[in-house]
C-alpha cells in the first residue's frame, strides 16, 4: 500500500512511519519540520511539504498533526482523497475532530478514528488503541484490523472517549505540572538523592510530563470539553480533604478509608504497590547495564 503520513516528522507520526516501512509499504511524509530536499536512505520513503501532494495518489492517509490543527487538515484533505482510500485520524480528544469527519461530504472514501494509547518510544509492549465510531463500526473494525493486525482495539463512543482522557491524561498533565511548580525552587538534586519508592515513580512521572511542549500540554487541556468540569472537581475535593485534615482528623480518616474501600472494589491495592517495586526494580536494573556497558 501506499501510505501517506501528515506530521510524519513528529514523535507519533514518526511511529507511525516506522511501523509501516517494517510491513514495507510505501511511505509518503508531509511535513513542514522537514526539508523537501533531505535525501532519505530507505527507497520506500518520499517527502513533501505539500499536502495535497501527498495524499492525492494515497491508500492510506494518516493526520498526525498537533490536536488544534487536525480538524483543518481534515477539511484541507478530504476533497483531494483519491476514491476508496481511507482517512484515519489520531488525535487524543475527539468530540470536535468527530464533527470535521461527520462533515465530509464524500461517501468514496472510507473513515477511520483511532487514539494510540501508547508512547511513541519502541517497545516490544503490545499496542493498544482506542477506536472511536464514525459512521460504519464493524467496517471501521476491519479497517483498523488491516492496518494493526497485532494490536488491541478498544472501542469506544466519542464522548465517553473524551471524558476518559480528561480523568485519565488531562488531570495527571496538570497536577504533575502543579507539583514542578511547587518544586521548583527547592532542591530538586537533593528531593531526588533521598526519595522512597513513592517519590521515585512520582518524579519519573512528573519529568515525563514536563518533556512534552506547552503546546501539546495547552490543548490536551484546551480540546477536550471535559478538562475544565474534573479540574473544577479536583479543586473542590483538595479542598474538602484539606480542610478535614486541619479541622477534623478523625473525618479525614474516613475519607480516606471510603476512598480505599471503593478502589478495593475494583483493583488489588497490595498488586499495585507490587508493580510499583517492579518497575523501579526494571529501571534499577537497566541503569546497572548501562553503567557496566
Amino acid at each position: 500500500m501506499k501510505i501517506t503520513i501528515l506530521g510524519g516528522s513528529g514523535k507519533m507520526g514518526g511511529w507511525l512511519t516506522n511501523h509501516f516501512l517494517n510491513q514495507h509499504h510505501t511511505i509518503v511524509v508531509s511535513d513542514p519540520k522537514k526539508s523537501g530536499n533531505e535525501v532519505y536512505q530507505d527507497s520506500q520513503l518520499e517527502f513533501t511539504e505539500n499536502n495535497i501532494a501527498a495524499v492525492s495518489d494515497a491508500d492510506v492517509v494518516f493526520i498526525s498533526v498537533p490536536m488544534d490543527c487536525t480538524s483543518d487538515v481534515i477539511r484541507e484533505v478530504a476533497p483531494h482523497m483519491k476514491r476508496k482510500s481511507i482517512l484515519c485520524e489520531i488525535s487524543t480528544t475527539k468530540t470536535s475532530v468527530h464533527a470535521a469527519l461527520r462533515d465530509i461530504e464524500r461517501e468514496d472514501i472510507r473513515i477511520l478514528s483511532i487514539h494510540p494509547l501508547f508512547g511513541h518510544k519502541k517497545s516490544s509492549m503490545k499496542k493498544r488503541f482506542a477506536l472511536i465510531p464514525v459512521k460504519h463500526i464493524g467496517k471501521e473494525h476491519d479497517m483498523f484490523d488491516t492496518l494493526f493486525p497485532e494490536s488491541e482495539v478498544i472501542v469506544i463512543e466519542v464522548e465517553k472517549h473524551d471524558r476518559m482522557m480528561a480523568l485519565t491524561l488531562s488531570v495527571p498533565y496538570f497536577i504533575n505540572t502543579v507539583l514542578a511548580s511547587i518544586f521548583k525552587n527547592e532542591d530538586i538534586e537533593m528531593m531526588e538523592r533521598l526519595s522512597g519508592t513513592t517519590f521515585a515513580i512520582q518524579f519519573m512521572l512528573m519529568g515525563s510530563i514536563l518533556s512534552h511542549s506547552s503546546s501539546f500540554h495547552t490543548a490536551l487541556l484546551k480540546d477536550n470539553n471535559f478538562t475544565s468540569e474534573v479540574l473544577k472537581e479536583f479543586s473542590s475535593e483538595t479542598d474538602r480533604a484539606l480542610k478535614l485534615l486541619l479541622n477534623d482528623v478523625e473525618s479525614y480518616d474516613n475519607w480516606y478509608q471510603q476512598t480505599q474501600s471503593k478502589f478495593e472494589e475494583t483493583i488489588s491495592l497490595t498488586s499495585k504497590y507490587n508493580e510499583m517495586y517492579r518497575i523501579l526494580e526494571t529501571k534499577s536494573e537497566l541503569s546497572d547495564r548501562e553503567v557496566e556497558g
